[in-house]
């Protein structure tokens, strides 16, 4: 009986260290993303972020580093890994998911269980035009009340590709649920947090849903 305990720890101590190990890897991954602009292995980086994101981060903060800028490395990563697959899908079968706090504080628009929020289009925000061009490329379009919702279109509309814009956990969260799914996703995220009228980059949307589109269709849109 204590030789069987004693194996027992062993072996705890022995996973203890591996997954340590495995933990301090991801961390220099990052090291070297964050000294060069460039992402080595990143399938793997990948993999070990949405295993160890938690204690990965919290090295990474320990060792005086922008947590900020960690969430923004993993954003790019997942981006890297899934963008040659989302060009090659159009754009009708691909959809862009909102979320509702980008809309004007006074929006009229209204809540559908199926659908999320539905745009009618009042000119209050960005939303209206940004809905206007991507529809004429093709899009679908979908503004989400929360992140809940993100397995439910999945299933209801099964689109090809995913372009999600949200906070980053949210947006994390979002893409591992593409990934699971084995669906190519690319992501932007919010530059302001909070839940009422936040503010994106919609330059750098722009660059996502224009990736693998042809420049005809641009210009006849």
């Amino acid at each position: 009986m204590i030789l069987g305990f004693e194996i027992i720890g062993k072996i705890t101590v022995v996973i203890i260290i591996l997954l340590f190990l495995i933990i301090i890897f991801g961390v220099l991954l990052f090291i070297i993303s964050y000294k060069t602009g460039k992402y080595p292995l990143p399938g793997i980086f990948s993999g070990l972020i949405d295993a160890f994101y938690s204690p990965i981060r919290f090295i990474v903060e320990k060792i005086g580093m922008n947590p900020d800028y960690f969430n923004s490395i993993v954003v790019d990563v997942k981006n890297s890994i899934n963008m040659e697959r989302f060009k090659k899908v159009p754009p009708e079968k691909r959809v862009i998911l909102l979320p509702q706090c980008l809309r004007s504080v006074k929006c009229p628009g209204k809540l559908s269980p199926v659908n999320g929020i539905e745009c009618i289009g009042c000119g209050l925000c960005y939303i209206k035009e940004f809905k206007e061009k991507t529809e004429k490329l093709g899009y679908r379009i979908f503004i989400l009340p929360g992140g809940t919702f993100v397995k439910r279109l999945l299933k209801s509309i099964k689109p090809k590709a995913v372009l999600g814009i949200a906070c980053f956990n949210d947006l994390f969260e979002g893409m591992r649920i593409c990934e699971k799914a084995k669906i190519p996703v690319q992501g932007v995220s919010l530059k302001t947090t909070g839940c009422v009228e936040t503010v994106v980059d919609w330059n750098e949307v722009w660059e996502k849903v224009l990736l693998g589109v042809d420049k005809n269709e641009v210009e006849g849109s």
